[in-house]
């Protein structure tokens, strides 16, 4: 949404014809769509959103200051690399500036006990980014520029890859003791202790009260 938001604002300011302008926001594609798809996402999220959960896992703006400044360095140091490196080929880019601007605000905003927001929400300017690579890649001329970024990269796929192995680590062990910490039914069950993260993110309860699912989920749920 943020894309297409600042986009339409470039698009109004260079074209400067208001009827054009018009015509092509409230076409007929865009209002059936806005009152189809539309807003059966929007039912279908504000049924997440508007769930109650616990103060430490809401949504929140974070505030850097003293030691926690180290913290929001990191997540420039993860992303300033690339940033750097894909800068010179998309300078003229509007989808590098936002998806650039998007990758150092997204850090200020808190959603989950372990910052799923933040998590979640960089996969699109993140996606951004890597589409941006790929083309530097195949098309880059500057052979410095180029394998600079391959080395960025390699660099970077370190981390991704230790996530991958620590996940796949916690789960074995989790089933081999018998523990389903993950799977569905343990994060639909209140009575288990289980973090309040899995508890409110991975599950929506009383469903037969969520309008999504009472007026437009395909089949009714039976108790």
């Amino acid at each position: 949404v943020i894309f297409l938001f600042v986009l339409a604002i470039i698009y109004i300011v260079k074209s400067r014809n208001i009827k054009d302008i018009i015509k092509k926001v409230f076409s007929i594609s865009n209002i059936l769509l806005a009152l189809t798809l539309g807003i059966v996402l929007i039912v279908y999220f504000l049924g997440n959103l508007l769930e109650p959960k616990p103060e430490e896992i809401g949504m929140s703006l974070v505030i850097y200051s003293g030691r926690n400044i180290l913290v929001y360095a990191c997540f420039i140091i993860s992303v300033l690399p690339y940033t750097l490196v894909l800068f010179n080929r998309n300078k003229k880019n509007y989808f590098y500036w936002i998806a650039t601007a998007l990758l150092y605000l997204i850090p200020f905003v808190k959603m989950g006990l372990n910052n799923d927001w933040c998590m979640r929400v960089s996969i699109i300017p993140l996606f951004v980014y890597n589409i941006l690579a790929i083309d530097m890649c195949f098309n880059e001329k500057n052979k410095i520029l180029k394998y600079l970024l391959i080395v960025t990269l390699i660099i970077g796929s370190i981390s991704a890859m230790t996530e991958l192995d620590t996940a796949i680590k916690n789960i074995r062990s989790g089933f081999a003791a018998g523990k389903y910490r993950y799977s569905l039914s343990q994060n639909a069950n209140r009575t288990l202790d289980i973090p309040n993260d899995e508890k409110y993110n991975y599950y929506t309860y009383d469903l037969d009260n969520r309008i999504f699912y009472k007026y437009l989920a395909r089949k009714q749920l039976k108790n």
